[in-house]
């Protein structure tokens, strides 16, 4: 059976969690081992990707929803929190962890609740 090193990976990330910016970033990039005309290559590939899509005057699919399910309106907060919410779905060792103290966090409580999207919390405000 292979071994589940799922908690000694959550155990680093906790160590690293704090560690200097600076220090993690220069780790990260010794780690990857690019060479200076790699990295150049990177650069140029994506600076060319930005301006592709900058000159690009058709709307992408996302902007195309986005302009159609504003937060504006009431589909559009409906959506924000469908979608923070399914961000919010932990793990079920997590879940466990969490108990009874969900003090889960939304960015439209007021619109949410108007809504009748989110049940059992008070209302913000």
């Amino acid at each position: 059976m292979p071994r589940d090193d799922s908690h000694d990976l959550r155990h680093r990330i906790d160590l690293a969690m704090y560690q200097d910016e600076a220090a993690a970033v220069q780790a990260l990039v010794t780690a990857a081992g690019l060479s200076t005309s790699d990295r150049k290559r990177i650069s140029a590939r994506g600076a060319d990707l930005v301006r592709q899509i900058r000159a690009s005057s058709e709307p992408g699919l996302m902007e195309v929803f986005l302009a159609e399910y504003g937060l504006s309106t009431d589909e559009g907060i409906a959506l924000m929190c469908l979608a923070e919410a399914l961000l919010r779905v932990p793990d079920a060792e997590t879940m466990d962890d969490l108990g009874q103290a969900s003090g889960a966090f939304c960015l439209f409580p007021c619109q949410c609740l108007d809504l009748g999207i989110v049940a059992d919390r008070p209302r913000a405000g």
